[in-house]
C-alpha cells in the first residue's frame, strides 16, 4: 500500500511541476506580436497615427552593455528640436505599440525614439525579467541618443505597462532626462516605498495638456 501512495504522490508532484513549468513558461516567453500586426492594430484603433507611413521612420540598432541589440525606430521632429522622447512599449508589443503615443508627442515637437524591448519585436527571444534586465536597455538607448544626437539635447522617457515598469526601475540610476511618464506600470515595481526614497527623485504628478520643456 505504502509504494502506491508514495508512487501517487510522485505523479502529482510530477503534474504539478509540469503546470508550474508551462505557465511560467507563458509569463516570461508570452506570445509576442510582429511589427506588421502591433502597426496595423495602432492605425485601426488610434486614427491619429494614420498621418505617419513605414517610410517616415529610420531604423538602427542599439546593444546594451551585454552586447544584446535591440532594433530602434527614430521619427524627426517637424521642425528642428532639441526636445527628444524614448518610448518603451508593453509586454508582447512592440515599438510600433507606441505609435499611439507618438503621435502627440510629435505633434509637441518632440524627436521620437522607439525602441523594443528585451525578447520583443525583432530582437533575439530571450525571457522577460519584466524591468530588472530591461531597465539597462532603456538606459543603453539613452546613452545612445545623446551620442546620437547630441549631448545638449533633452530627453523624457514614456513607458506603458512593462514600458512603465521599465522606467521608474531605470530611475534609480539616476538618468541625465528632463521628465519621466509611466502608463500603468506595475504597482509591485515600487509600492513597498515611496517613490521618491526608490529614485532619489522628488516625482511630480503633471495634469496639464501640454508640456512646458
Amino acid at each position: 500500500m505504502l509504494p502506491l501512495i508514495l508512487i501517487v504522490i510522485l505523479v502529482i508532484a510530477g503534474l504539478l511541476f509540469l503546470v508550474s513549468a508551462l505557465i511560467a513558461n507563458i509569463i516570461v516567453h508570452g506570445e509576442r506580436q510582429t511589427l506588421e500586426e502591433a502597426y496595423q492594430w495602432q492605425l485601426d484603433h488610434a486614427p491619429g497615427c494614420r498621418i505617419f507611413r513605414r517610410e517616415d521612420f529610420t531604423d538602427y540598432t542599439v546593444a546594451s552593455p551585454d552586447g544584446y541589440v535591440h532594433h530602434v525606430s527614430y521619427l524627426p521632429a517637424k521642425e528642428p528640436s532639441d526636445r527628444y522622447v524614448i518610448l518603451a512599449h508593453g509586454y508582447t508589443d512592440n515599438r510600433f505599440g507606441s505609435l499611439k503615443y507618438i503621435q502627440f508627442y510629435h505633434a509637441l515637437g518632440f524627436h521620437c525614439v522607439a525602441f523594443d524591448q528585451r525578447g520583443h519585436g525583432e530582437n533575439a527571444p530571450v525571457p522577460c525579467s519584466y524591468s530588472i534586465r530591461e531597465k539597462e536597455s532603456i538606459l543603453a538607448v539613452l546613452r545612445d541618443t545623446r551620442e546620437r544626437y547630441g549631448q545638449d539635447i533633452r530627453i523624457g522617457f514614456h513607458g506603458e505597462s512593462l514600458g512603465g515598469a521599465t522606467v521608474l526601475a531605470s530611475l534609480g540610476s539616476k538618468p541625465d532626462i528632463s521628465f519621466a511618464v509611466d502608463d500603468c506600470g506595475f504597482a509591485t515595481t515600487v509600492a513597498k516605498q515611496p517613490l521618491k526614497e526608490y529614485t532619489g527623485q522628488t516625482v511630480k504628478a503633471i495634469r496639464k495638456t501640454s508640456l512646458d520643456l
